[in-house]
């Protein structure tokens, strides 16, 4: 076809022509002969909402939406520290237990650098060369600014990509471009006072959850006891954390997991006599510890914000950075650790929220302390098998549950629940109960007389008949709990009540350990819309094995 009327095609003008639709083409698909993988086809990309879309998907798979933070608030915070960090203080690496996608993404990342010349170029020359500089992680970047991966700027998931948005924008604004070391320090307790058995062991399921999605180090909140099971006369006294828990061997097995766990501090004299004080008034663990040479930022109170995990787990990771930068700005150098420090923890974060992580961290990485092991293990040799179980929860505490004159009512329905369960006159039962706090009692001795004559028992066992008085003597209330929940998880047949999250954890353990819920029964408490509300509200924050059909 001739050219237009005066105008002719010159060579040079159909050179401009070519070279325009090579131009297109390389925007478009990449350069010719490059690999589809390489970060220069995912930059062109970058105008096509679906790659992009793709791209940041993999990166921030876990991430959730960015929350804002009061600047005032963190900057609170920071002046709230007693000391500067201690130079000497430990600074050892943080945890490397980021979320699965960063991972994986700087796995393919370092994949696609090893196949693209064209990035192994621009990382040792030009203007935009990437140094070997210590204090730049570009996965721990991204990490810190998550934002950066989605729209409006919509980085690409790549050394290069971080590197190039550091060097000419987030350095001079005082952004982290390394990985901090965050250290998750709580308090365990009940919702709104300090707590026995059931409700710390759920705190260090809520922390080490938290840890685990946060990316930080985790420092084990200490154990306490009781003096009386009853509210009224009754202390807390602060007792070291591996009197319940193995700790070494938690140490060991989550270090090959990539979670630091430090041991419980110790407090001693009138320190220890004043933490369970702080406790109860929900003040966070600087007040006991102090900063221990690290910066330190209280976490957001869950009632402020939604407590999901992944929601609970960015804002505090976006406060540690925020709370990093405001140091960097002031002094020029970024702090070492930083303590995340909450007070008492329980109901903080839904189990519910992640099962498979919840499930895994407390069946698979929560070791118990083995004398106690040993005991439980030495009670249910000592019964032989088969042997049922029941939680009797019948004590005065238990009467806002229970209702007036709840006691024998409720007794009535043990022993209902029982029959129906196919307990006889010839069964064996195990059970355990507040009654039984300072020894047998005239109120339990009653208790084992309505179930036999019932024949719903016809021996009935318990730890303080079956084990020497001097050894139960040298453990303290919350292991002789333990005692009992571990040996109320292998019965083959179980009796709970549906308030007491003593009975709701033997349940659990139950399923995980592979008996049918149909071996798990609980009694009938008040009417039937409380008891429906209180097994919606403990579904979230305590049953954690999938699975459950609570009855």
């Amino acid at each position: 076809m001739a050219p237009p009327p005066g105008k002719t095609r010159t060579p040079s003008r159909l050179l401009l022509v070519a070279a325009g639709s090579l131009l297109l083409v390389v925007a478009l698909f990449g350069p010719i002969g490059t690999p589809a993988n390489c970060p220069t086809v995912q930059a062109a990309a970058h105008h096509r909402p679906s790659a992009r879309r793709a791209v940041a998907e993999t990166a921030a798979q876990q991430q959730s939406l960015a929350v804002d933070i009061d600047a005032d608030e963190v900057v609170d915070d920071v002046e709230e520290i007693v000391d500067e960090p201690d130079a000497s203080a430990d600074s050892s690496s943080p945890a490397s237990s980021g979320t699965a996608a960063a991972a994986a993404a700087a796995s393919a990342a370092a994949a696609t650098a090893s196949h693209c010349p064209a990035v192994a170029s621009r990382t040792s020359s030009g203007a935009g060369a990437i140094p070997e500089d210590p204090e730049f992680d570009w996965v721990a970047y991204f990490h810190n600014y998550p934002e950066l991966l989605r729209h409006p700027i919509s980085l690409d998931f790549t050394k290069e990509a971080a590197w190039e948005h550091y060097r000419t924008i987030g350095k001079a604004d005082g952004k982290i471009a390394r990985r901090l070391t965050m250290r998750l320090r709580y308090h365990t307790g009940g919702q709104n006072k300090p707590g026995g058995l059931n409700n710390q062991l759920l705190c260090h399921l809520t922390a080490f959850m938290m840890a685990l999605e946060i990316g930080s180090e985790v420092v084990l909140a200490p154990a306490l006891k009781r003096t009386a099971f009853a509210a009224e006369g009754n202390s807390w006294i602060w007792e070291d954390t591996d009197t319940l828990l193995d700790v070494d061997k938690m140490v060991a097995y989550w270090a090959t997991r990539g979670l630091v766990v430090h041991k419980t501090p110790q407090l001693t004299g009138e320190a220890a006599e004043e933490y369970p004080k702080l406790v109860e008034a929900d003040e966070p663990p600087t007040k006991a510890y102090g900063d221990a040479g690290c910066l330190t930022v209280q976490l957001p109170r869950p009632y402020k914000f939604d407590n999901n995990l992944a929601s609970v787990a960015q804002r505090a990771r976006r406060k540690a950075v925020m709370a990093a930068e405001y140091v960097l700005r002031a002094n020029g150098t970024v702090p070492d650790c930083i303590n995340l420090d909450t007070p008492r923890i329980f109901y903080r974060v839904p189990v519910s929220s992640s099962l498979n992580l919840a499930v895994s961290t407390f069946n698979e990485g929560f070791f118990f302390n083995k004398t106690l092991l040993n005991m439980a293990t030495f009670i249910k040799r000592k019964m032989g098998w088969p042997f049922y179980g029941a939680h009797l929860r019948l004590e005065n505490d238990a009467s806002v549950w229970n209702g007036p004159d709840g006691e024998e009512r409720v007794l009535n329905e043990y022993i209902n629940v029982m029959g129906q369960a196919n307990f006889s006159d010839t069964t064996t039962v195990y059970v355990a109960s507040g009654l039984l706090f300072d020894g047998p009692s005239p109120e339990f001795d009653a208790v084992v007389k309505a179930l036999k004559s019932a024949g719903v028992a016809g021996r009935i066992d318990y730890k303080e008949k079956l084990v020497d008085k001097d050894i139960l003597k040298s453990l303290h209330s919350e292991q002789l709990a333990l005692v009992d929940l571990l040996v109320l998880a292998a019965s083959k047949v179980f009796v709970g009540h549906p308030w007491s999250t003593l009975s709701m954890l033997v349940e659990q353990l139950r399923i995980c350990s592979g008996l049918g819920t149909s071996t798990i029964h609980y009694v009938t408490v008040l009417d039937e819309t409380k008891e429906y509300l209180n097994i919606k509200m403990k579904d979230k924050f305590v049953r954690f094995a999938k699975g459950f059909t609570p009855k």
